[in-house]
């Protein structure tokens, strides 16, 4: 019951009501093992987002590291549940700053999940994409330029053409080339995002307004000033 119920707080973003709820979780489960080791590694795990959300990283980075181990023990080291898990370590470190540990985690999830037979499925591109924005922000633009490369053919065969995943890996790709000041190859990238997104009957005003806003910085950085002008101003009027 207080698993479920932490749950519910977590989903109304009531996180300290949550975190105080599954404390009250883990000591039932404490006191019920081993039958209960199982939902124990379940509640540390939402202690884990809970306390990423409430952007203390440290606190949530131990509770992440202990429904690790759990599922290690339990589950063995090339379960689904470890993937996941390792993925969300993963997204938790790299908010922290520690783009090193952030890689490591995505890699052994990724591990895992080719090992599974998973390699080319949604989830692995959402970690090659992650990989991938790690790469940029170390500023190793080809090898960020590779993985979300591979993201996005995995994206494009498994997902209608037009759907918002392909737009956001675009972006992001465009993003780099940005970074980069490949700024052809940008606006090349933004450029296919822009005619995916005239072929979304619901385009986000999210997705306009940043592939307009990065289309227009990269007309300025070429000197093309009434296109960046034009550009910016399509993205105000979002």
């Amino acid at each position: 019951v207080y698993q479920d119920l932490g749950s519910l707080y977590n989903l109304q973003n009531r996180l300290e009501e949550s975190i105080e709820t599954y404390g009250k979780a883990v000591g039932v489960f404490q006191a019920n093992l081993p039958e209960t080791e199982s939902s124990l590694s379940s509640v540390y795990a939402n202690l884990g987002v809970c306390y990423a959300l409430l952007g203390d990283y440290d606190v949530s980075i131990s509770y992440m590291h202990k429904a690790i181990e759990i599922d290690k023990r339990l589950f063995g080291a090339d379960s689904k549940k470890l993937a996941i898990s390792y993925n969300n370590l993963g997204i938790v470190h790299n908010y922290n700053g520690d783009v090193v540990k952030a890689r490591q985690a995505y890699i052994e999830s990724r591990r895992i999940i080719y090992l599974m037979g998973k390699g080319h499925s949604l989830q692995m591109a959402e970690l090659i994409h992650n990989i991938g924005e790690l790469y940029n922000d170390e500023k190793n633009y080809p090898a960020a330029i590779r993985e979300l490369r591979a993201a996005l053919s995995i994206r494009r065969s498994l997902l209608d053409p037009n759907d918002r995943r392909i737009i956001k890996n675009l972006w992001v790709l465009a993003q780099v080339y940005f970074d980069w000041q490949r700024y052809d190859r940008a606006i090349e990238v933004l450029e296919e995002a822009r005619r995916l997104m005239r072929s979304n009957t619901q385009p986000s005003w999210e997705e306009q307004r940043d592939v307009y806003s990065l289309l227009g910085r990269c007309h300025f950085q070429r000197g093309q000033l009434s296109e960046a002008q034009a550009y910016f101003e399509a993205a105000q009027q979002v």
